[in-house]
């Protein structure tokens, strides 16, 4: 007969003095009294993480979903944009101001023209409320009038931080600068 502690240990404290089975009851005690406990801690981990409020913010996070608010701002048909337009000339700028900001908003928007890095001119603005969820197109002919070949034409919005840009170069006759 084998000594009683190393029959408990190997699960051998049965009448038969087999080992136990994968199935039976007895088989694990110990890994089900672990498994209780990692259960146990992680509930208490979760409940304390509710009582705090950056544990609450961080639930509130991750299982509700937040929309995102913005604005878009970007050129109708930005392929079709001139690269050479003859001085003098109007360019067609056309862009689109889509509202995703949740509640109505009015927009400003300003087009300007720069040339050698800080002389800028401004060649329109105008004001319109946009609905969410609803855009805003504009189409406006703009004469640049940069005293460089190369000029840049900007579409700014007033208080927001979009902006969007193309570049001409600016020619005396079609095909020449």
């Amino acid at each position: 007969m084998a000594n009683p502690k190393h029959r408990r240990k190997h699960g051998m404290d049965r009448w038969d003095d087999s080992p136990p089975s994968a199935c039976d009851r007895h088989a694990m005690p110990a890994r089900r009294g672990a498994a209780a406990w990692v259960a146990l801690l992680l509930a208490i981990g979760v409940c304390i993480s509710f009582l705090t409020a950056s544990g609450r913010r961080v639930w509130e996070l991750s299982i509700f979903e937040r929309p995102v608010k913005f604005t878009e701002l970007y050129f109708l048909d930005a392929s079709a944009m001139p690269i050479n337009v003859v001085r003098g000339e109007a360019v067609q700028v056309r862009f689109e101001i889509v509202n995703h900001e949740e509640e109505r908003k009015d927009y400003q928007y300003v087009i300007s023209e720069q040339w050698e890095r800080r002389s800028v001119k401004l060649r329109q603005a105008a004001a319109h409320l946009v609905n969410n969820g609803s855009g805003w197109q504009v189409a406006v002919p703009i004469r640049p009038s940069c005293t460089s070949h190369l000029c840049r034409i900007r579409v700014s919005l007033i208080g927001q931080p979009e902006t969007i840009a193309f570049s001409v170069t600016l020619t005396s006759k079609r095909g020449m600068t």
